[in-house]
């Protein structure tokens, strides 16, 4: 490298416009004078403070030669240099001390446009010098913008694949767009330098990420973030046109030219600075108005402060109930036990030992699958949870089950209560739209008589606009949605407009110790306990008894694939229906019109111990369902250790069930059924194989410490010491304990990078 600094080139933004965006407290807090350097004071901020001074000095620099310049550039490098923070072997930064809401006092947390000033500096001063301290440091702070906000970096994920480089490390994360971008521009440099193909994928993922973004064009203004969805100052407005310009000039891509083009011609156009100036206003008001309905409807309620365990309330139409809806929660609970105190606020309310807190509402009306009714469900459970709210319940989050009948009223009546709300669909929200599901609705009706018909064919009419309704309340007021599904993510986002910082898929916890298999001695034994044969072959299906399931289906694939079998497998073939619901007189009459009876045995409901002995003394496990179902069961099945024949639906579920972990085949198609198990049958060893794969998946990606990393990401509230990188978590606790940050990178720690 060249030691001229007339060789390099100059930082494209005007960086003293940067500073005066820092507040003035921040810039009193003192920067590094004729070679002086503060000692007293968190470095974080004023990182951020010097790197935007060195990089004026810089340009200054470069436009006149002044070498009075050029030593006040070197003289904050070698500042920035000796406070940043050693967070980790190969992670180095300037952590800022901010408040967060979730949080009663201010942490110190990394900050990706600190993180980049930072970096855009080093690396100038690697190029000038040819200092290898300035390059190493350069490696370990460019590892933040790769880590995960709970690894101890700046990166927040967005959908599958999307990365956005965040102002503040915290969840949940704000996405401010100003901030990313300057993290994506300083990585741009880095990359001049340096031939890093993992900071090269990092870019272009981000980069993907924020053209996916429209939510931060409001059609004439920028965006500051979207967490609050608060318009841009008119100077911060100015900073995205021109991070974007800079952007467009470093990767070459004209895209960004374009909307750096659009959002400078909202500065000119009168019509744009006025619906800017309105729209500013009438948010104030908005505001002014929520906090009066909140003095006016939840009068003495006092804010929930944010102690552990913290109380959640999860509205849910009913409670509890057998399905994989009561199986989720129940994972939840499980992975948030010390963290989370549940309460639940059902319209039905099922048997139990009273080991929950169950909060009722409504009556025999209030009900809602059909119309009027649900409207009758939306207002008893408004008033409810309003009532449970001026109560003092003080809740620290609202967490509801589904988006349209608990999600609209939890949601509206949250906002009141300034209340965050986290919506989980299990696949209702899908409801309004599926030709399959209003199919069954009138299935349902058409053994009555005329005038019932024409009524309910009415109140159908008026149900589905409702429904619709309720979910546009439900998605204005909700605040994260985690969608338990491929066809309710798709609908969240095609269907509904919701962005993709909005949703996170979120894993279901499958408890490997309580669903694994059995040994063959107790295997046998539990077998003769059943009344089953202790050497035969034993096809387990969990599922209500529904016509979404499709048994029928089952049924039919079965009976063909007895036929292929030789007959001596065949008579060893045992097939165990557990579950309950509407079709079981249909499903028995199928049994005995294809002559399984000595085959198929129905067990009616069974509870979660017998369903997991169930499947620990099985040797393959059948879902057949012809809808988007959540699929719970088959999750339960592999973590026992069962080859699963699945129907692909969601798309997903073949992803789940690839690379030998099971077969999945065509829904609704029973010579599919007929195929992948007699194949299965007949390949006994291959399938013991397959179910091994299967665990080894669901005890890696359906862990208690994936869900719980989920939910507190969705939450915001942070980590425990468990959870995070301990060497961070000591840093961050040693900088509390003192009020400052050690400072200086040793010099003889290792470098680690290549």
């Amino acid at each position: 490298m060249s030691g001229s600094a007339g060789e390099l080139s100059a930082y494209p933004l005007d960086a003293a416009s940067l500073l005066a965006l820092v507040p003035n407290t921040l810039a009193r807090q003192g920067t590094p004078q004729e070679g002086r350097v503060p000692h007293q004071a968190s470095s974080g901020p004023q990182a951020t403070l010097v790197a935007q001074e060195a990089l004026v000095a810089w340009n200054i620099c470069l436009a006149t030669g002044d070498e009075e310049q050029r030593t006040a550039f070197l003289t904050k490098a070698v500042w920035l240099r000796e406070q940043a923070t050693l967070l980790a072997d190969d992670l180095a930064g300037w952590p800022v001390l901010t408040r967060v809401a979730t949080l009663s006092e201010p942490v110190p947390l990394l900050s990706a446009t600190a993180q980049g000033l930072a970096l855009s500096v080093l690396v100038r001063a690697y190029q000038m010098t040819s200092d290898d301290t300035f390059w190493r440091l350069a490696r370990r702070a460019v590892r933040a913008f790769e880590r995960d906000i709970f690894d101890g970096g700046v990166c927040a994920p967005i959908g599958d694949a999307g990365v956005f480089f965040e102002e503040a490390a915290a969840y949940p994360a704000s996405h401010r767009l100003c901030a990313c971008l300057v993290g994506l521009y300083s990585l741009h440099e880095y990359l001049v330098v340096a031939d890093d193909a993992n900071i090269a994928d990092l870019v272009r993922r981000a980069l993907q990420t924020i053209s996916t973004l429209a939510a931060f064009d409001a059609g004439y203004w920028s965006r500051a973030d979207l967490a609050s969805r608060w318009l841009a100052s008119p100077a911060v407005h100015a900073l995205h046109i021109a991070l974007l310009k800079a952007l467009a000039d470093a990767s070459g891509d004209a895209a960004w030219a374009a909307l750096a083009a659009r959002w400078a011609g909202y500065q000119r156009h009168l019509s744009s600075r006025l619906r800017y100036f309105l729209s500013s206003k009438a948010r104030l008001v908005r505001k002014m108005c929520g906090g009066w309905l909140q003095r006016r409807f939840l009068r003495g309620v006092v804010a929930a402060q944010q102690e552990s365990p913290r109380k959640v309330c999860v509205p849910i139409t009913a409670f509890p109930v057998a399905g994989g809806m009561r199986a989720v929660l129940a994972g939840i609970a499980q992975a948030m036990a010390n963290d989370w105190e549940i309460e639940y606020l059902a319209q039905r309310v099922g048997p139990h030992d009273g080991s929950f807190t169950i909060h009722s509402f409504g009556n025999e009306h209030s009900t809602y699958w059909h119309f009027p009714n649900v409207w009758f469900y939306a207002w008893s459970g408004w008033l409810r949870l309003l009532s449970l709210l001026r109560r003092d319940q003080r809740y620290h989050l609202i967490f509801p089950q589904d988006g349209v009948f608990s999600g609209a009223y939890a949601a509206l009546a949250a906002k009141l209560a300034g209340v965050r709300v986290i919506s989980m669909d299990h696949g209702t929200i899908t409801l309004p739209s599926s030709p399959t599901f209003r199919a069954e609705r009138l299935r349902a009706i058409a053994s009555a008589s005329l005038p019932v018909r024409l009524l309910s064919r009415v109140r159908y009419a008026c149900y589905w606009p409702s429904l619709r309704l309720l979910i546009r309340l439900a998605n204005s007021a909700t605040d994260y949605f985690l969608p338990a599904g491929d066809a309710v993510e798709v609908a969240y986002r095609e269907q509904f407009g919701i962005s993709s910082d909005r949703l996170m898929r979120c894993p279901f916890l499958i408890d490997t110790e309580y669903y694994r298999p059995c040994d063959p001695s107790s295997r046998a034994w539990q077998r003769a306990q059943l009344h089953l044969p202790a050497d035969g072959v034993l096809i387990a299906m969990v599922n209500r008894l529904a016509p979404e399931k499709g048994i029928d289906i089952a049924l039919q694939g079965i009976k063909s694939a007895l036929e292929k079998l030789p007959a001596d497998l065949r008579s060893q073939v045992r097939v165990v229906i557990a579950g309950e619901g509407p079709l079981r007189p249909q499903i028995e009459a199928d049994i005995s019109r294809y002559g399984l009876e000595s085959t198929c045995f129905l067990w009616g409901e069974q509870s979660r111990d017998n369903v997991a002995l169930l499947l620990s003394i099985s040797d393959l496990f059948l879902f057949t369902a012809t809808r988007d179902i959540n699929s719970v069961a088959v999750l339960e099945a592999m973590a026992a250790g069962l080859p699963v024949i699945a129907s692909a639906v969601p798309p997903s579920k073949a992803v789940l069930l690839a690379e030998g972990r099971g077969m999945a085949i065509p829904p609704g198609d029973a010579e599919a059924v007929s195929i992948a198990l007699a194949e299965a049958l007949q390949d006994l060893p291959g399938c013991r194989q397959m179910g091994a794969r299967a665990r080894a998946y669901i005890e890696t990606r359906h862990s208690a410490q994936m869900l719980r990393r989920c939910l507190l990401r969705a939450t915001g509230w942070p980590l425990t010491a468990d959870d995070v990188n301990q060497d961070a978590r000591e840093e961050a606790s040693s900088l509390l304990s003192r009020g400052y940050l050690k400072k200086g990178m040793p010099e003889h720690a290792a470098d680690t990078n290549p």
